[in-house]
């Protein structure tokens, strides 16, 4: 770690330069600021300690920096700053508050053990979830794939991943699945805008919400098992792309749209 002109502690850029803190809490003052600049990771927690992201500094996260909580034991993220790369590693598990917004405005990535986000917890994110070997403990969070100026991705080793509920608001990009993910699954899926290509396989199992974009089928095979609300976005499908309508109660509704394959089932 370098010491910048005070009062500002900078974890420089050379080549990449990684600052742990081998489980010991950073602590600061009001005075000082903590800069992780552009490649350059801070690594919070070991195997035997649970620490908290540095307190009592002005936090300033380069977008290209990268925050890795690292436990072995349980441990908080906070959910202020906002990050720019994300990374969940470590035996432990980690978790955020209830009721709380995570904003990773760069990529989201599940190395090892699990995050389980609070009851309620929001991430908002702009660049990719990326689950490489972790588990993702959804409960009652959202994930909101947001970034209107660059699309993003589902991927990663993972070769099914599962949302609690979803929200794509991408203005005009896209946000795709790629990787080893074939299969998609999450409870509620809300459309705001921008084109979300599903996966080989996507499931919603809570509402599916249309409100403006394009639900980009493909090849695919989307299956529906709940209410449909909305009008507002296009269902787009390649010939061989099958919407399968599943509520198994009455009065699920079907969108007007072009479908290569059309399946009504469970009525």
């Amino acid at each position: 770690m370098q010491v910048a002109p005070a009062p500002a502690y900078c974890v420089a850029q050379a080549e990449t330069t990684l600052l742990t803190d081998g489980g010991f809490q950073i602590t600061g003052n009001a005075a000082d600021s903590l800069i992780v600049e552009t490649g350059s990771t801070l690594i919070l927690g070991s195997a035997g300690t649970a620490t908290a992201f540095p307190t009592n500094f002005g936090v300033n996260l380069d977008p290209a920096s990268t925050v890795t909580y690292n436990a072995g034991v349980a441990q908080v993220i906070s959910a202020a700053p906002a990050y720019g790369h994300l990374t969940i590693q470590g035996a432990g598990a980690k978790s955020t508050g209830a009721s709380s917004t995570l904003t990773v405005g760069g990529t989201m990535t599940l190395a090892a053990g699990t995050f389980a986000p609070g009851a309620n917890a929001v991430v908002a994110l702009s660049g990719d979830w990326t689950n490489n070997g972790g588990a993702f403990t959804a409960g009652t969070s959202t994930v909101q794939f947001v970034s209107t100026s660059s699309a993003q991705a589902i991927n990663g080793s993972a070769a099914s991943q599962t949302f609690n509920a979803m929200t794509v608001s991408k203005g005009g990009t896209s946000l795709g699945v790629g990787g080893s993910t074939t299969s998609l699954t999450t409870g509620a899926l809300t459309m705001t805008s921008g084109t979300f290509a599903i996966a080989n396989a996507t499931n919603v199992n809570g509402t599916l919400t249309l409100t403006s974009g394009t639900l980009a089928v493909g090849m695919g095979t989307l299956t529906l098992n709940s209410t449909v609300s909305g009008s507002g976005t296009t269902i787009t499908s390649a010939a061989t792309g099958t919407v399968i309508y599943n509520q198994s109660s009455a009065g699920q509704s079907v969108v007007a749209a072009n479908y290569g394959n059309l399946t009504f089932s469970n009525f």
